[in-house]
């Protein structure tokens, strides 16, 4: 399991003894088991495994409610599921 710490750093345990650090910038809340982090690609989302569910693409991300989340892409905005399909 993950947790966000002051300084921003993402901390994730994969499995005894791996230990793996994560500098995330802006990363944020996880709702609906997803949080939003910007990578060098764009925004994605990471599930709380700390695995991606949805690559880098976004220019920019909202937070899941109800099953979507606001993105913008190729100056386009829009929503997605949770499986990163454009549905709106």
């Amino acid at each position: 399991m993950g947790y966000r710490s002051q300084s921003g750093v993402f901390s994730l345990k994969a499995g005894h003894p791996t230990r793996i650090i994560i500098k995330l910038c802006n990363p944020g809340s996880f709702n609906e088991g997803l949080a939003a982090v910007r990578a060098s690609k764009g925004w994605g989302y990471i599930n709380q495994a700390g695995q991606w569910a949805i690559a880098p693409q976004f220019s920019a991300a909202g937070s899941f409610s109800e099953g979507l989340a606001a993105v913008k892409r190729d100056g386009k905005s829009g929503f997605i599921n949770q499986a990163g399909k454009l549905v709106i």
